[in-house]
């Protein structure tokens, strides 16, 4: 099982405290009218490079996403 595959659904401010700063290839994603409300990281750019979780992305294995915070807008979260 990779680091980031704990299977433990989170909500998308668990994974950004969890995974700062990093992309994260979610699968799962529980969708709601703006992004998702619960989602597993099935990996992180610790484990995989950034062209393996583009590819898999592309062919829709993962949703791909970089958790950061806009510091320069009120602390929102941009995923």
């Amino acid at each position: 099982m990779s680091a980031g595959n704990t299977g433990k659904r989170m909500t998308l401010e668990e994974i950004i405290a969890t995974y700062p700063h990093q992309n994260v290839g979610l699968i799962d994603c529980t969708p709601n009218s703006i992004n998702f409300d619960t989602a597993s990281v099935k990996y992180t750019d610790r484990e995989k490079t950034y062209s393996e979780l583009v590819r898999m992305a592309s062919n829709g294995e993962i949703f791909l996403m970089y958790t950061t915070v806009d510091e320069d807008n009120g602390g929102e979260t941009f995923a």
